[in-house]
């Protein structure tokens, strides 16, 4: 079992920059709609940490399929397409990156 942090990345990265996030992190990769609703229906309960981007959000449905996260890493300007109130309600911390 890895002590890596469970991360769900929700966007497009290079694979250099997968690679050096593997380095610290367990991620899953999801890029697409169908990825991101597999990863969450499947892994949402391990996963602690969310790397998003502006356009892509973070519903209410999906911060409560997730019971150990924690953490919303949000790549861009604003807030918009995640659900401040629902994350604010479980005490999940907003990063920008």
């Amino acid at each position: 079992m890895s002590d890596k942090i469970p991360w769900l990345v929700l966007h497009t990265h290079s694979s250099e920059h997968q690679s050096a996030l593997s380095k610290l992190y367990n991620l899953s990769y999801a890029p697409t709609e169908s990825e991101r609703a597999a990863a969450i229906a499947t892994l949402g309960a391990k996963f602690r940490a969310v790397l998003t981007f502006c356009v892509l959000g973070l519903t209410a449905q999906e911060i409560a399929a997730m019971p150990a996260f924690e953490r919303i890493c949000r790549m861009g300007a604003g807030y918009e397409r995640v659900d401040l109130d629902a994350a604010r309600a479980r005490g999940i911390a907003e990063v920008f990156v």
